[in-house]
């Protein structure tokens, strides 16, 4: 009766509410610029429960890029686009993972300017997908911001 029947749904993150304020106990922070790295990527389909989710990894670069341009300007730390302190941001890959609940996966990469790259994964939990990458995105901008080796790249170490 149902057969051929789909139901196809376009993650966009600019529709996430990944809004939050985290606090950095950051002081004495020289300007840095925060890039988005893209992977060129096209809209990718993912099957999750009898639906197709539409993700592409580059919306998810920038606008992680533009959260944390946000949460660092709102911990008073300078972001200046010609700084020749760079921090360079990928979203590598987003993918769904069913089980009771849904995970939102982010790989993601961080490189400092001073060629320190590493490769992070955050994730989320939760019974409704866009829920999930909400939190995992959430998740992305306080791994990068907390993580030790970003924290002594901004003091200037």
């Amino acid at each position: 009766m149902f057969a051929g029947l789909s139901c196809t749904a376009h993650l966009s993150p600019r529709e996430l509410d990944i809004k939050e304020n985290i606090v950095l106990s950051l002081q004495n922070i020289k300007p840095v610029a925060i890039r988005a790295k893209l992977v060129g990527s096209k809209d990718r389909v993912l099957p999750l429960a009898g639906a197709d989710v539409i993700i592409n990894e580059d919306e998810f670069t920038e606008v992680l890029v533009e959260q944390l341009i946000d949460t660092l300007q709102n911990n008073n730390v300078p972001v200046v686009p010609e700084s020749d302190r760079l921090i360079e941001i990928q979203v590598a890959r987003v993918s769904l993972q069913p089980d009771r609940t849904i995970y939102c996966v982010i790989d993601f990469n961080r490189k400092l300017g001073n060629g320190d790259f590493y490769g992070f994964q955050s994730r989320s939990k939760s019974w409704n997908f866009k829920t999930a990458c909400e939190d995992a995105l959430k998740n992305t901008v306080t791994d990068i911001l907390h993580n030790q080796d970003t924290i002594k790249y901004l003091k200037g170490g």
